[in-house]
């Protein structure tokens, strides 16, 4: 910049020289990042090959790789910082560009890039947003729900569903989960469904029918409809409506009635649709009251068997049996009269009621029906044995015997003959042995009929020691005598003895062993019972009434008592037998959980079991704490530690499980399709799942920042409020001290203990080293860990504990904290002293959101401790804070020794540094010499310069500046403080050698005063010494004249008129005019101007009052020529002229003259010519007086 001065000093330096101006690559530098990122790229400078100068950018996020440039084309690379900013930031800046071509603020842009999710409507910034997009675009918004960037949705009012997005977002693809999520966060309702039909009802079909059911969709959202349908004869299309079904808010369901299942009367069915939170029931109503004749034939036999095994087993006496089968009978003929069936049965029942003569009339017409050859075997042989019931006649029923007999032998597998052979005259009537084969011979077959099973019965109870083992005909025989309640007491016994041979445990043969027992206590049967039940390891409560009641009896059984106490209801305070009691007191082989219960029934009824207490105590105490050590807990256990331990006296081992224990709570699950329990703590990464054991689970719940979510088979979650109960097992309280007993802390209880404090994580002496601890963990969300960092950081500074702090304070990452945790950490950073630390946070991730009364200390400490050394970043932070409008003595002072950048900044310090009435000499030729370097304007230069002079200054320096001013003034008519020109007139007298620019403006100014008659005698006596000067060198502008009176020398340019044009130095000026007189003009004529020196031009013209110089002014610089300036010269009676002259004398002629002033046109007439005369006498040619 200094070459700058000396070329205007050696006047090489061309003011009004036109330059190219510097362009660049770009107009603004945009940069597009995502936020914590680095950024890298270029820019270019452009100019002509002269352009040279440097770059200066005071901003810590945007570095450049060079500081200077030079040449018509230069790349400047640079990198740009992210860090700190948060998506959607915008930070702005400029870079300072001070050149030779002048000054320029090349603008730049930092935008973080949104984070939010995009979709087909736009941006997703919030759960509105969101749950527009799922209205429209369902499938769009479960895969928007599940991409990493949808976390980037919850924020400011949103961010409180954060923990039920982590607990609903853990599937991948379920869209129920994401359903529950939009419910959850209040931007929808559960839809609902409504059905174009409330019932079905119709009648029989001719065939099976199919029909269709609309269910309209009441809102909008995932559809899950389960179907289901009740009824033999109903079924559906589907067991599942989804989405893919929906169409124009409605979904259809198919559904079909089955015609072969109906059955005569009203069939009643029901079609369920269920969903979450809702149910609907469609009854289905078949009248089949027009039947199907082979169904009415079928319910009619199996009623008149009905009929039949009730008077057969004695519950209807013979009269009552045959008054209710006569009109079934009587019915069933009308409907048919062929049915040979039902002549048949008609036929028995009058032998019955010993009407022989109606019989014998049906017996003979019947006759001739049965030698058909299409009669059916069964039919024959039940006809020959009413035949032979009718005749009572023994040679007769023989021969019918033999006929039924062999029919058997042709028919072997129809148990209807087998069944009527052991009515007939032969070896299965008169042989107990033989029927017995015979029955079960058929149930080898597959006969299952009750009329064969009840003849096996009746077997059975003439001799129950038929029944000598438990296969499938004695249990099926059984069942049945059980069903038909046609034991007796020996056949129960025998029953109950065979069970003890059966070794593992079966459904049917425990329950026909209650039934026996039912119909007939008996020691026996109730042994049998629990032998069986205990062969099946069969534990609960359902069997505890049999244990109970072997126990009551006194039975003797291994194990018996265990297996009471294992089954008994552990919530049920019972007393317990003595017997009981005492045989536990010596030995106890009992599970966890059982053992509790005997113990803590024990405890609650020491009073009323005597001295059985005494035995018991060792052994309880010694069990107490051993579950305590080994964390086990339920309703009893709890007990037993409330009345027997004192865990927090008992060592650290007991404290820390007794602690854990006390967050325990049984959660009893209603949901029916629940399979686990889900637990998302708001300040831990992991969930916790529970698997449900019969709906209950134990679970630790550590405090209220926390939801609770029920889990389905299919990974599906929902809210658990309305289908959960939830119960403390201890009834003792956490309190915070007692985690000072506990050596290693326990991570649930360190958690609760941290949200005490409910939002704000309280901190004190007492839990100060827990919450260390619990910031440390890895499974704490990084959020809560800086928030109890913070806490502890404030609460270690607040009390002066330093070395917790320092350890603390190199824990944090300040990438990963936003501005206002920074700016806490900032804080107590600069407090404490770490001035390198804070400063290194601030280069990385910059200012924002930061007190900048925290940067100004910093500043000023690390000024200080750096003896104000320079440092590039540390200006940066100074250059920031006095762009905010935020400084102190220190910083400016640091500013004032090295700041750089564009005239516009360095205004701003010279405001600011004087306003605390700094030095700022220094700083004031700096701005002196850029505005020479760069050629920019400034309109406080003047005030500057003024201010600057009045220090010590450098006097090159001084004369350029004032060479500048000079030429602005002459050229740019710009104004300049007279104290300026004062100051030439004092470099003059100090014999300071000044440009000519600065010489021409000083006359110029003076020439002015002159005029005014306000010069003073020290700019006289400079002025009067340049003027002879610049005269002597041939340099004259039209202002000296104002001097005329005191420079002889100029009276030869007496009666010359001036146009001066100021241009530049190296144009061709032409000056087109043209004069005219009285209205009259001449052609225009051109002439090149006189150039006097470094622009100025003038052109002389003797003109007369009266005459005019009409003109114009064309500049060429090269091949290109504009025009500049047109006017008009005129002389005029007030224009002034060195008196005496003749140019002045024929002036006054022309004046008086042109006024009708004849008096003093003729003496000056006179007077002029008296001039001539007197010239012509006294000078002559050369060559030609004497």
């Amino acid at each position: 910049m200094k070459e700058t001065v000396e070329r205007i000093l050696d006047e090489e330096y061309d003011f009004g020289k036109e330059v190219k101006p510097l362009s660049f690559s770009c107009d603004v530098i945009r940069c597009e990042m995502q936020a914590g990122r680095e950024q890298y790229g270029a820019f270019y400078i452009l100019g002509d090959s002269g352009a040279q100068g440097r770059i200066y950018v005071s901003d810590l996020r945007f570095e450049t790789d060079a500081d200077s440039f030079e040449g018509s084309s230069t790349e400047i690379p640079y990198k740009v910082s992210s860090y700190g900013l948060k998506p959607g930031d915008k930070r702005e800046g400029f870079i300072s560009i001070i050149s030779n071509r002048g000054e320029y603020e090349l603008p730049f842009e930092i935008t973080v890039q949104s984070e939010m999710p995009m979709s087909s409507m736009g941006e997703i910034r919030n759960l509105f947003h969101f749950a527009n997009l799922a209205k429209e675009e369902w499938n769009e918004a479960v895969s928007l729900f599940y991409s990493h960037s949808f976390v980037n949705i919850l924020e400011d009012s949103d961010a409180q569903f954060m923990t039920a997005y982590r607990a609903l977002s853990a599937y991948s693809g379920s869209e129920q989960n994401m359903e529950q999520f939009l419910q959850v966060a209040r931007k929808k309702t559960a839809p609902s469904y409504s059905t174009d039909v409330d019932r079905i009802e119709t009648e029989l079909p001719e065939a099976d029918e199919h029909g269709e059911i609309v269910i309209k969709m009441n809102g909008w959202g995932y559809v899950s409809v389960k179907v289901r349908a009740e009824g033999e004869f109903l079924s559906v299309d589907t067991d599942r409506l989804s989405m893919a079904d929906l169409k124009d808010g409605e979904l259809k369901l198919g559904y079909t009635i089955e015609r072969e299942m109906l059955h005569r009367g009203k069939n009643e069915a029901i079609i369920i649709l269920s969903w979450e939170g809702g149910r609907l029931d469609i009854p289905v109503i078949v009248n089949a009251d027009r039947f199907k004749p082979d169904e009415s034939d079928r319910r009619l036999n199996v009623r008149l068997t009905e009929l039949y095994m009730e008077y057969r087993t004695g519950r209807l006496s013979r009269a009552d049996f045959c008054r209710q089968c006569t009109p079934l009978i009587s019915d069933g003929l009308k409907d048919d009269p062929e049915r040979e069936d039902l002549r048949l049965y008609q036929l028995h029942v009058l032998i019955l009621e010993k009407r022989n003569e109606e019989a014998g009339r049906l017996i003979e017409t019947m006759s001739f029906m049965m030698d058909r050859e299409d009669i059916l075997p069964e039919i024959r042989a039940y006809f020959l044995y009413l035949k032979s019931l009718y005749a009572s006649d023994p040679i007769l029923e023989e021969a019918l015997s033999d006929e039924v007999k062999n029919l058997f032998k042709r028919n072997r597998e129809n148990w209807r003959l087998a069944w009527i052979c052991l009515f007939m005259r032969d070896e299965y009537r008169e042989s107990e042995r033989k029927r017995d084969e015979l029955i079960r011979e058929q149930f080898d077959m597959g006969c299952r009929s009750p009329l064969l099973l009840l003849e096996g019965v009746h077997l059975l109870i003439k001799d129950p020691k038929r029944m000598n083992e438990l296969g499938d005909y004695e249990l099926t025989l059984m069942r049945f005598a059980l069903r038909w309640n046609i034991t007796t007491s020996a056949i129960r016994e025998r029953f109950a003895f065979l069970c003890d041979d059966v070794h593992i445990f079966n459904d049917m043969i425990f329950a026909m062993l209650t039934q026996c027992y039912e119909l007939g206590a008996n020691r026996e049967i109730l042994t049998s019972i629990v032998t069986h039940l205990m062969r099946g390891n069969c534990i609960g409560t359902q069997f505890f009434k049999w244990y109970s009641a072997a126990v009551e009896e006194e039975i003797r059984m291994a194990r018996l008592y265990e297996y009471y106490m294992m089954s008994a209801d552990r919530n049920e305070d019972i007393r317990l037998p003595r017997i009981v009691l005492m045989y536990f007191a010596y030995r106890s082989g009992l599970d966890t959980p059982t053992s509790a219960y005997l113990y803590a029934n024990v405890c609650r009824h020491k009073d009323e079991y005597d001295d059985v207490y005494e035995q018991f105590e060792p052994a309880i105490k010694e069990f107490a704490e051993e579950q305590l050590k080994n964390r086990a807990i339920d309703e009893n256990l709890a007990y037993l530690y409330g009345k027997l331990l004192k865990p927090y006296e008992m060592g650290d081992e007991y404290a820390a499980a007794y602690t854990e224990l006390l967050f325990m709570e049984r959660f009893t699950v209603t949901r029916p399709d629940t399979e686990s329990v889900v637990l998302v703590y708001d300040h831990l990464k992991e969930e916790f799942i529970y698997p449900l054991f019969m709906g209950e689970a134990l679970i630790p719940v550590f405090g209220s920042n926390v939801t609770v979510w029920l889990e389905d088979s299919e990974g599906c979650r929902y809210v658990a409020d309305d289908h959960i109960e939830r119960k403390k097992i201890l009834n003792a309280r956490f309190k915070p001290e007692y985690l000072d007993k506990i050596e290693i802390p326990e991570l649930g209880s360190v958690l609760y203990s941290s949200e005490l404090g409910d939002d704000q994580v309280k901190i004190a002496a007492e839990n100060e080293s827990l919450l260390s601890w619990l910031s440390a963990q890895d499974v704490v969300t990084p959020e809560y860990s800086r928030r109890i960092m913070l806490g502890l950081a404030e609460y270690y500074f607040d009390s002066d504990i330093i070395a917790p702090l320092d350890s603390l304070m190199e824990r944090f990452d300040p990438i990963w904290l936003s501005p206002q945790e920074r700016e806490i950490c900032l804080r107590i950073m600069v407090a404490r002293g770490l001035y390198d630390e804070a400063f290194s946070w601030v280069c990385g991730c910059g200012t924002e959101g930061i007190d900048y009364k925290i940067l100004l200390r910093l500043c000023d400490r690390l000024l200080v401790h750096n003896d104000y050394a320079f440092d590039q970043r540390l200006l940066d932070l100074c250059s920031w804070i006095i762009r905010e409008g935020k400084y102190d003595e220190e910083t400016l002072d640091y500013l004032l020794r090295y700041a750089n950048g564009t005239l516009r900044e360095l205004k701003d310090l010279w405001r600011a540094a004087d306003s605390f009435g700094m030095n700022i000499q220094e700083l004031m030729g700096k701005m002196i010499l850029q505005i020479l370097y760069t050629g920019t304007d400034m309109k406080e230069k003047n005030d500057i310069f003024l201010q600057y002079i009045k220090g010590t200054t450098d006097t090159a320096l001084e004369k350029a500046f004032i060479t500048r001013l000079s030429y602005d003034y002459m050229f740019k008519k710009e104004n300049v403080d007279n104290a300026v020109f004062e100051r030439v007139a004092y470099l003059y007298r100090n014999s300071e050698e000044l440009t000519h620019y600065s010489i021409l403006a000083f006359l110029k100014h003076t020439s002015m005063l002159e005029q005014a008659d306000r010069l003073d005698a020290q700019l006289k006596d400079a002025a009067l010494y340049y003027i002879g000067r610049m005269w002597d060198e041939g340099i004259f502008i039209p202002c000296f004249l104002e001097f005329g009176k005191y420079e002889p020398r100029f009276k030869v340019l007496s009666g010359q008129h001036f146009i001066e044009y100021m241009g530049k130095p190296e144009s061709h000026v032409v000056l087109h005019y043209a004069a005219s007189k009285e209205g009259c003009r001449d052609e225009y004529r051109k002439e090149e101007m006189q150039h006097v020196y470094g622009g100025i031009y003038i052109k002389a013209f003797i003109i007369f009052y009266g005459e005019k110089i009409n003109y114009y002014i064309t500049e060429e610089n090269g091949r290109q020529e504009k025009l500049t300036q047109a006017s008009v010269l005129e002389a005029t009676e007030t224009d002034k002229d060195m008196p005496g002259s003749r140019f002045s004398m024929i002036n006054n002629i022309a004046i008086s003259r042109a006024l009708n002033d004849g008096k003093t046109f003729h003496k000056a007439l006179t007077d002029y010519e008296k001039m001539c005369a007197m010239t012509d006498a006294l000078f002559v040619p050369y060559g030609q007086g004497k």
